[in-house]
């Protein structure tokens, strides 16, 4: 390209604009020895970082190996826009800012791109959303169980003596025992106890 490289950020466009895998290593030895604009890797990394998070950033593909990542440009890209094009779309504002629209009226071949990008971020948009989203917690239902009242030991009709009992004294014995369950038993005999000690 003809284009006069100006800023550092131009710069890596430019080494971006020509093609093939570079990372921050490689970007910042070709500006530093190329273009003779001094820049260290740490540089080159924060530059190409913010270079995709703008509209140019559409168009570069990032991946990582090892432990370094590596940045291309699209190759629809490096063979239609131009350095000054490729500038304005990382540009927020200004009269020199070239907008995703505009790249895209002018070279339909990158509107398939931008629509794939744009899903792809939608989808991962909607992913974080879930996964930050307070899960809601299921209060088991309150059910109330039945209450079933005990029935008190059936009294023989005829006698009106507990089944079993042949003993006045054990009819007290067996009286305590059903006032300790908490059973409720409507008696309306009147009880004469007499409790001899030897």
């Amino acid at each position: 390209m003809s284009e006069e490289v100006i800023t550092k950020n131009e710069a890596v466009i430019k080494v971006l604009l020509d093609g093939g895998a570079v990372n921050s290593v490689d970007v910042a030895q070709k500006v530093t020895e190329e273009m003779g604009l001094p820049m260290s890797d740490g540089e080159a990394t924060s530059l190409l970082s913010k270079l995709q998070k703008t509209e140019l950033g559409y168009f570069i593909e990032r991946r990582r190996e090892g432990r370094r990542y590596f940045y291309e440009m699209l190759e629809e890209a490096t063979h239609t826009l131009t350095l000054e094009q490729a500038r304005g779309l990382s540009l927020k504002r200004g009269k020199d800012r070239y907008s995703l629209e505009q790249a895209v009226e002018e070279y339909p071949e990158l509107g398939s791109i931008v629509e794939a990008k744009q899903a792809e971020e939608s989808l991962q948009q909607m992913e974080e959303e879930e996964a930050a989203a307070p899960e809601e917690e299921t209060v088991p239902e309150f059910v109330e169980a039945p209450v079933q009242e005990a029935e008190p030991p059936a009294m023989a009709e005829e006698t009106g003596a507990f089944p079993g009992m042949d003993e006045k004294e054990d009819l007290l014995t067996e009286l305590l025992r059903i006032a300790r369950s908490g059973i409720k038993v409507d008696v309306t005999h009147d009880v004469r106890v007499t409790i001899k000690f030897e």
